[in-house]
């Protein structure tokens, strides 16, 4: 006891990173577990699709046909193809003859401003018969026939902004058991921080928003020299005016393939990442706070095993508090979206995904930009 007294403070180390955690596992991510009091639609309101797809052809076969039987009364389909060289224009030209509904825009890659989706997206949305604007992407498929009325009914007057989630398809490999527990974690972040009223990013693969809210915000104008952000940085402009509501139910989410190996899954993310030090600073700060305070705790949890002999008992029982309350509070946020195949790997992987942060940190920092 007199050993505790003496080395407090050297606990207090340990114990400042996981109320941090906790902050965040409890005071954020357990409210995914409540259903939400947020005012949404009850009425059928009508819908624009948009979908960018460039040299798409394989995956606009197999989602145009999806898109177009959704469970919803009035709504259409509208396919901008961003200067494909495939087989897009005739697949989507046959496509057209079955689905009245079907609308396609072709975009001149000689004429375009700027590389990434945004002016791609930005031509879908000004062509849009309605207001409520629901975006997938071309290598997307929704869960059921009933998304886009779920999301669409997630848009109320004062939220005309609605996310929701984008799992990866369960494969086998170690990479892809990280990437879909790394997708999981994102989606806590962002869609606890939406709940909790303060959005600040989506993914473009599943989002609804209203036409009108795009323009009040002047579209992609404060970002359009960035290649990506069409989604996350689309969204931060938005909050500065609006609030957003979340969608939780599997019949509304949108899966995708994972990468099938390191490089392209790595530039994927490059990608991704690089558009984080455009975020506002609030947002920084929420997910840096978060990244830090994980990354720090095992150091200094195993530096003071080494120094501090006589307290390993009590460092070992804050080590095994910490993988109690967050694996079980991430438990029940995996069976909420609906992949509860990464929850027994939870110790490896949580470990995994703090050598990711500072690994692709740095790789981020040395690559430069691509198109998309």
């Amino acid at each position: 006891m007199s050993s505790f007294f003496t080395h407090w403070p050297w606990l207090l180390l340990l114990c400042i990173p996981l109320l941090i955690q906790w902050v965040y596992f409890i005071g954020y991510f357990s409210t995914l577990l409540i259903k939400s009091k947020s005012k949404t639609s009850t009425a059928d309101e009508p819908v624009s699709i948009i979908v960018c797809a460039k040299n798409e052809a394989a995956n606009l076969e197999k989602l145009v046909p999806i898109l177009c039987s959704q469970n919803h009364p009035c709504y259409e389909v509208i396919i901008v193809n961003d200067g494909s060289w495939d087989d897009s224009h005739m697949i989507l030209e046959a496509f057209k003859k079955n689905y009245p509904h079907l609308i396609t825009l072709y975009l001149d890659p000689e004429k375009k401003l700027f590389s990434g989706k945004k002016l791609a997206i930005t031509l879908g949305i000004k062509a849009a018969k309605y207001d409520i604007i629901q975006l997938i992407d071309a290598d997307c498929m929704p869960a059921s026939k009933d998304w886009l009325s779920l999301m669409q009914k997630s848009i109320a007057p004062t939220r005309p902004l609605a996310l929701g989630y984008s799992p990866y398809y369960k494969a086998k490999g170690l990479l892809n058991l990280f990437i879909r527990f790394e997708t999981q974690i994102t989606a806590m972040l962002y869609l606890s921080k939406a709940k909790k009223g303060k959005p600040y990013m989506g993914v473009g693969r599943n989002m609804t928003y209203t036409k009108k809210s795009f323009f009040d915000v002047k579209g992609f104008a404060n970002h359009h020299h960035i290649i990506s952000g069409d989604d996350d940085l689309h969204v931060q402009n938005l909050a500065q005016i609006f609030k957003a509501n979340i969608v939780l139910s599997p019949n509304s989410f949108v899966y995708s393939h994972a990468k099938p190996n390191f490089d392209q899954w790595a530039e994927q993310k490059r990608r991704h990442l690089q558009v984080g030090k455009f975020y506002q600073s609030d947002a920084k700060w929420f997910v840096g706070v978060f990244m830090f305070s994980n990354l720090i705790f095992l150091p200094i949890a195993i530096l003071l095993l080494i120094f501090l002999t006589s307290l390993w008992q009590m460092i070992v029982a804050i080590v095994i508090a910490r993988y109690l309350i967050n694996g079980t509070i991430f438990s029940l946020c995996s069976k909420k979206l609906a992949d509860t195949s990464t929850i027994i790997f939870y110790p490896l992987l949580d470990f995994l995904i703090q050598v990711y942060w500072i690994g692709f940190g740095i790789y981020v920092f040395f690559t430069k930009k691509k198109g998309w």
